[in-house]
């Protein structure tokens, strides 16, 4: 019986992990050498999932502060595209 609330649970707290842990992952990615192009496409991609999620659950608190680190790792190109 008490099986069942627990994959619900799991998720609940993979997601909340995730929410803590993926900003400074996305940073950790465009932090690399521009040579390392998969990686920081990786991040990048990352960046933009953080920003437009629609579930209010994983918005970020600090998105301010979380813009000005990421515009210091970007390149031109990269914050236009």
């Amino acid at each position: 019986a008490g099986g069942a609330s627990f994959a619900p649970e799991v998720r609940r707290n993979i997601n909340l992990t995730y929410h803590d842990m993926a900003p400074g992952y996305v940073l950790e990615l465009l932090a690399l050498p521009l040579e390392e192009t998969s990686a920081r496409a990786l991040g990048l991609r990352a960046l933009r999932s953080l920003l437009w999620t629609k579930d209010v659950t994983q918005q970020l608190e600090q998105r301010g502060a979380f813009m000005e680190q990421a515009n210091e790792l970007l390149t031109s190109q990269e914050q236009v595209s």
